[in-house]
């Protein structure tokens, strides 16, 4: 018997069994005892219904204060949240860029994403940090390719067009590096890569944005020169 099925058994079947002897045993006497014999297991019924309904009280207590399981912290956040935060850096393990060599990268840690594995799979969009352009609407963004959720550490790397670099140049002349916002997708299987164009169509196909906190630091692979 598992733990979580002791305390229904003891509300539904023994506390109920205990009540049921004690009504038809020591009141109605239906087994013929002398009143010796029936104020002893009177007070043995009493006795152990006291001790189970003191250790279900003990048990759900217990359980309001206890750390949820693993079970539990990986179910599916509500769908109705267009975003979804993942506390810690458990979840991306790190960014990094090459100006030179033309791409980003993002290395996962997909065993976090394993509940999603089913329905969902793994993209990632970067966009040149421009605050004169609506971050959802902006077509100017970079992506991957569709990645499988397999709960492997993955690097992906995401290739950058010469116009994405001359608009980072264009908007970072004040900084020896590209200033990148990265975005980690869950992208629903039926969708294709080629729908997705802006931001704000990841929540349209019914995906959902992965928010890390503490983000990630950007490192350079190569000097931006």
């Amino acid at each position: 018997m598992e733990l979580g099925t002791v305390p229904i058994w003891i509300e539904r079947f023994a506390l109920a069994v205990l009540a049921a002897v004690f009504v038809g045993a020591v009141i109605l006497n239906v087994l013929k005892m002398d009143w010796i014999q029936r104020t002893g297991l009177g007070i043995g019924v009493i006795g152990l219904s006291i001790y189970l309904a003191q250790s279900l009280y003990l048990f759900n207590e217990l359980k309001k204060n206890y750390p949820p399981s693993v079970e539990q912290t990986n179910k599916e956040p509500p769908l109705s949240s267009p975003n979804w935060s993942i506390e810690g850096s458990h979840l991306i393990l790190g960014v990094a860029a090459s100006k030179q060599g033309k791409w980003v990268s993002m290395t996962v840690n997909t065993a976090e994403l394993s509940p999603f594995a089913n329905d969902y799979s793994l993209m990632i969009i970067v966009r040149v940090l421009d605050n004169h352009i609506d971050a959802l609407t902006d077509k100017g963004i970079a992506k991957s390719s569709l990645f499988a959720i397999t709960g492997e550490v993955r690097t992906i790397e995401v290739k950058l067009t010469d116009d994405f670099i001359a608009k980072s140049d264009a908007t970072s002349q004040h900084h020896n590096q590209m200033s990148l916002q990265f975005y980690l997708a869950l992208i629903p299987k039926r969708i294709r890569e080629e729908q997705i164009l802006t931001i704000e169509d990841i929540t349209a196909v019914g995906g959902r944005q992965l928010l890390s906190n503490p983000s990630p630091e950007i490192k350079s692979a190569t000097p931006f020169r």
